[in-house]
C-alpha cells in the first residue's frame, strides 16, 4: 500500500470500514482483499437496515455499500446516513453491477464519493479504498485542527475579538483612548 507517510498509512490501516452487501461472495471478497493489504478493522453486513445503527455506533470512516438489496436499497441506505447528521462527510463507495448512469448519478446525488464495478480489479479496489481513507483521515485531522485554532484563540484573545474573527472579519482596528494610549514611540 503506498501512501504519503508511514504515520497516514498506519492511519489508513486502522480506519474503520464497513462492506454492506447481501451477497456473501461480494462480503467475503472485500473482506479478504482488505485484510491482506493490512486493513485491521474490517466489519460487515449482509442487512441494509442494520447500517443506519451501525454506523452510529461505530463511526465508519469508509462504507462499501452494495446499491442493489432487497428490503431497501442502498441509495435509500445513503438517505439514512445523511439524515444521522447532515454536516458530516460519510465516504461512501457504491458497490455496483449496474452501468446505468441515471443509478450512479442518483447515489452521487444522495453522497456517495466513488463507484466500483462488481467484480471490481483488486488494484483498482485498493487505490480507490485508500484515496478515500486518506481524505477522510486529512479532513477529520483538519477539523481536529480547526477546533484546536478556536481553542487557542479563545484562551489568548477577548471573546467579542473572536466573535468578530468567527464572523468573518479579517481586520479588527479598534479606535485608542487617551487612556489607553501606550505612548509616542
Amino acid at each position: 500500500m503506498k501512501s504519503s507517510s508511514p504515520e497516514l498509512t498506519d492511519l489508513v490501516r486502522d480506519a474503520k470500514i464497513l462492506i454492506v452487501d447481501d451477497e456473501p461472495f461480494s462480503i467475503v471478497f472485500f473482506e479478504r482483499l482488505l485484510r491482506a493489504a493490512g486493513y485491521r478493522n474490517i466489519q460487515s453486513t449482509s442487512h441494509p437496515t442494520a447500517v443506519e445503527g451501525l454506523h452510529r455506533d461505530n463511526q465508519f470512516d469508509l462504507i462499501l455499500l452494495d446499491i442493489h438489496m432487497p428490503g431497501i436499497s442502498g441509495l435509500e441506505v445513503l438517505d439514512r446516513l445523511k439524515s444521522l447528521d447532515p454536516s458530516t462527510h460519510v465516504p461512501v463507495i457504491v458497490l455496483t453491477g449496474d452501468q446505468d448512469a441515471a443509478t450512479k448519478i442518483a447515489a452521487l446525488e444522495k453522497g456517495a464519493r466513488d463507484f466500483l464495478t462488481k467484480p471490481p480489479p483488486k488494484a483498482e479496489a485498493l487505490s480507490r479504498i485508500r484515496n478515500m481513507l486518506e481524505v477522510r483521515i486529512l479532513d477529520k485531522q483538519n477539523k481536529q485542527e480547526r477546533e484546536n485554532y478556536q481553542h487557542l484563540l479563545g484562551n489568548v484573545l477577548p471573546s467579542y475579538i473572536v466573535n468578530r474573527l468567527n464572523a468573518g472579519e479579517t481586520e479588527i482596528v479598534d479606535e485608542c483612548t487617551p487612556s489607553a494610549q501606550v505612548g509616542p514611540f
